[in-house]
Formats: C-alpha cells, structure tokens, sequence
C-alpha cells in the first residue's frame, strides 16, 4: 500500500492544499484491522462464511525468484483478485513494478505459505493513468467475482482482504465515504473508504456486505489534522476488463 512523502504532506498542510495526504507508513495494525471486522465474523456472503468467501477470490502476488535450495526469495509482495475462472487477477498497478526476480501468483494459504504453489504471472494490461493492472496465470481460482459494484454506492458496509505483511489473509471492515469518476481507461470509480489498510494489502479486494466488488486497494491516506486513514480502491468498468479478457483469450489461442 503506497503512502507519499511526509514532506509532501507537511507541505500541502502549510499551503492549504487540500484535506488529505498520503505518507511512508505502515498503515493500519494488525488488531486495529482484526477489531474493525470482529462484528462481521459471523456474516455470511452467498451463503457461505465471511473469511472463506474473501480467501477463495484473492491471491498472493509475490515478485521473487527461486533459489538453488528450493526457498523462494521474496522482494515484494501484494494482494490480487480473481475475476475469471482462467486465470485472470486484477491488481494494483504499482504491485507489478519492479526489474529484480519476476512475478508470481500463489493461492491464498490456509496456514503457512508454500512456494511450491507460485504460478508465473504475466501483465496482461497496466492502466496508463491509474493504479489499475490485469493479470493472467495458470493458476486456478477456487471462486472469481462475479457480482460488480453499480453507483451510487452509499455508505454501505464494506470488507477488504489482504496480505498486509502476513502469509494468511487479514480482513478488514469500513463503510464507503466517497465515490468519485475518473477520466481514465476503464471507465474507472474511486471508492474512499475507511476500512484499515496496512502494506501489502494493494491489490486486495473490496467487496460489500452482500458480496458485490467494489475494486481493489491501491492506496492508504492520512488524513490532517488528526491522521485520520482512509484508503482508496479502483473499480474498473467490468465490460472494459471482460473485453480485455476475451482479446488476451483469442491472442493465447492463436
């Protein structure tokens, strides 16, 4: 999760500039992001437990590279969401940056990760004016999105999940603050929300109580004068990503 210089912040302060920024922080703890969701532990989403729900759509995005003893020597990690049956995860955008090692996508661990269940990943597109990324790999989701976000979206409980420094996934609950539209490829919406997030969660879905998605989470805010966070996510228009999905299946298929 990317946070922006302090400085930039203390600046924008001075100057009068705007009400939020973001910093090079950890985020959210652990316990403020577990005490966030301990209301919804019992909550089921199409009929099935909240955390089973969540953990069956996302995956661990990992750039790394195997060493010679059989380890896997992780550089950078993130969060990615199914959103097909084959394969296809959207992402941050800024979780596939970076030159060391390559990218690898593993299903969400139940107890310990296990690098024996890493699948190269390929970009297959990265926005070119937001934080937005789709992903293919051969690994096989257990359960995709299927159900997308329609506006407005007012106020609505919301759960996130991730892997914010951790190999098992941690959930986080808020409620939707702001939703507004950007002029991007994808026809994409910022949802603002307040669930806690912590590095390692971009990437990581945001889904409503009824288990709608809501984007993924590119990005934790600070809020002056009393720090208050808040985080973004970025839902991309599902008939852009469809499309781009059925263009990469025909270009494999050739």
């Amino acid at each position: 999760m990317p946070f922006r210089p302090l400085a930039v912040c203390l600046l924008a302060l001075l100057c009068g500039l705007g009400s939020g920024c973001s910093m090079f922080l950890q985020g959210a703890s652990l316990d403020e992001k577990r005490a966030s969701v301990a209301a919804y532990e019992e909550h089921a989403v199409a009929g099935q437990p909240l955390r089973r729900f969540v953990r069956a759509r996302i995956g661990l995005l990992a750039r790394g590279r195997f060493e010679d003893d059989g380890g896997f020597a992780i550089f950078s990690n993130g969060t990615a969401v199914a959103v097909s049956d084959d394969g296809y995860f959207l992402t941050a955008g800024h979780c596939v940056e970076g030159e060391e090692g390559a990218l690898f996508l593993a299903p969400a661990p139940l107890v310990a990760f296990d690098p024996g269940t890493l699948r190269p990943a390929r970009v297959v597109w990265r926005a070119p004016d937001c934080d937005l990324a789709l992903l293919h790999t051969e690994l096989r989701p257990q359960a995709w999105v299927d159900r997308w976000g329609r506006g407005p979206l007012a106020r609505p409980p919301v759960i996130g999940g991730g892997f914010p420094g951790t190999p098992y996934v941690v959930l986080a609950a808020g409620h939707v603050l702001e939703v507004l539209h950007c002029a991007s490829e994808g026809a994409v919406l910022e949802v603002h929300h307040d669930a806690p997030v912590r590095r390692g969660d971009s990437g990581g879905p945001v889904f409503s109580a009824a288990g709608a998605f809501l984007g993924v989470n590119v990005e934790g805010i600070y809020h002056w004068p009393f720090l208050e966070l808040t985080a973004k996510a970025l839902l991309p228009d599902e008939r852009f990503v469809r499309a781009r999905i059925e263009a990469d299946r025909a270009a494999r298929s050739r």
